[in-house]
């Protein structure tokens, strides 16, 4: 209990530091908090989320947080820091039930003490509680609860409505864990009590998706192309295995907030390791739970592939979060089977640090130091710009006052109208009404603050170029 409290510290720690800083506001978070906005606003209750694919219920559950801390990034990252909070202690029990104490607990912290996940899970978009609901599902799988299985449907469902994205996740949980709950008794018995309580998994799905699954069988114009999404599955395949140690190294993840990826040694290097102690899992007496993760891995990923029509780190957050638990199974019995019992306790809690200071050391650091980046990165297959996760305080201390602004990216729209909504003194318009503004934003050609860029009003700021009409 002891050695769990202590990591839990460290856990909210490693969370809640520069919380309301870093990253930068993102468009994406700008966007979705706005609902909260029209939500306060409308004379109807709204059930279509910021995409059709994504349902309204976060919406609903940002209220309070929106109303404690106003319209503000720390906001929209406290309802994550709850989630996270809630996952700590959801996958303990997972962990512990599936490979006891001392071997849970190691690959408990390499999955929640990966930069992977220190840096994806305090982000305030939807899709960052696909986490918290993968670890709600396979807790209620392998609770005693006389009806789980509704249970389960139920989480399946509101996962799902949640965002569209989970899909790829249910289907990998639900197969992979009926297929080991059939295999783990008598299979003739097991086989009986899933079909007797199918019904009660579907009555919880259509419960907890019903709504949503209409909303996206009525609204497709933001769904894109579903002909040229499955066009492009066979290029996407084929890309996935050279990009994939890009994502399973964090590599990506730390360039997305400063700019800079690891070397190619450094990744390379971190991946081998990785998927070196993942394989050495295989020796863990409960091998068939090494190999239902792997499976889920094996499904979720092709699932997912076909799904989306591009390349985004925030897709492949779970699948690199599993590859790193995965490896900490595999160090648990390497660890097991060379230290002394007491160096076998404490190694949780010096892993737990050692992670956190990773972490910082690349990138916390660096990006309180900068601000962020304008450089771009690499996905695998194509580029990605860290401009998403700036720091905006800067730029808001420069047009707070001055007058109606423009953002010509939506992005920049997109964090300077949701921070407008609990600020008077910070007016934008969107592209209908530009010819309204006095001032237009656009990024900067070059991050350094004093080289200059065209006429901006505040030429000493990074990023932004704010100019005079």
């Amino acid at each position: 209990m002891r050695r769990i409290i202590i990591i839990f510290i460290l856990f909210i720690i490693a969370n809640t530091v520069y919380l309301h800083r870093v990253p930068g506001l993102l468009g994406d978070e700008g966007s979705e908090g706005e609902n909260v906005y029209q939500l306060l606003h409308s004379e109807n209750l709204p059930v279509v989320g910021e995409r059709s694919y994504i349902g309204p219920i976060i919406d609903y559950v940002r209220v309070p947080y929106v109303a404690l801390f106003g319209y503000t990034p720390l906001a929209l990252r406290m309802l994550m820091l709850s989630a996270s909070m809630a996952t700590f202690f959801l996958a303990h029990s997972v962990l512990r039930k599936l490979f006891g104490e001392d071997v849970g607990l190691i690959a408990f912290v390499i999955f929640l003490f990966s930069p992977i996940y220190l840096l994806q899970q305090r982000i305030g978009w939807a899709i960052t509680l696909n986490i918290f609901f993968f670890w709600m599902l396979l807790y209620a799988f392998l609770s005693t609860w006389k009806h789980k299985w509704l249970l389960a449907g139920l989480i399946g469902g509101i996962g799902l409505s949640n965002d569209i994205i989970f899909l790829p996740t249910l289907v990998a949980v639900f197969v992979c864990s009926t297929a080991v709950y059939i295999f783990s008794g008598n299979i003739r018995e097991k086989v009986r009590v899933l079909l007797l309580s199918s019904w009660l998994i579907l009555v919880g799905f259509t419960a907890g998706f019903g709504t949503q699954f209409a909303v996206i069988s009525l609204l497709k114009d933001d769904q894109g192309s579903r002909r040229e999404t499955v066009a492009g599955f066979t290029t996407r395949l084929n890309d996935f295995a050279p990009s994939l140690s890009l994502y399973i190294s964090g590599s990506s993840y730390v360039a997305r907030y400063i700019g800079t990826e690891f070397s190619p040694f450094a990744i390379r290097a971190i991946s081998l390791v990785l998927g070196i102690f993942a394989l050495v899992g295989l020796f863990h007496k409960k091998r068939i739970y090494i190999l239902a993760f792997f499976a889920g891995l094996a499904i979720h990923s092709y699932l997912l592939l076909y799904m989306v029509d591009r390349f985004n780190l925030r897709y492949f957050a779970l699948l690199s979060m599993i590859v790193w638990l995965l490896a900490g199974v595999g160090l648990s019995v390497l660890f097991g089977r060379i230290l002394p019992y007491k160096a076998l306790q404490a190694t949780p809690i010096a892993l737990a640090l050692a992670l956190m200071i990773w972490t910082a050391h690349t990138t916390l650091i660096p990006f309180l130091h900068t601000g962020g980046s304008l450089k771009e990165f690499s996905l695998g297959n194509r580029n990605d710009k860290s401009s998403a996760f700036v720091d905006i305080r800067p730029l808001l201390d420069c047009v707070r006052g001055k007058g109606v602004v423009y953002g010509a990216t939506q992005d920049i729209f997109d964090r300077l109208l949701y921070i407008s909504r609990g600020e008077e003194q910070i007016q934008i318009v969107d592209g209908e009404h530009k010819s309204q503004a006095e001032f237009t934003i656009r990024y900067k050609k070059s991050e350094n603050a004093f080289v200059p860029d065209g006429a901006s009003v505040c030429p000493e700021i990074s990023f932004f170029s704010v100019i005079k009409k």
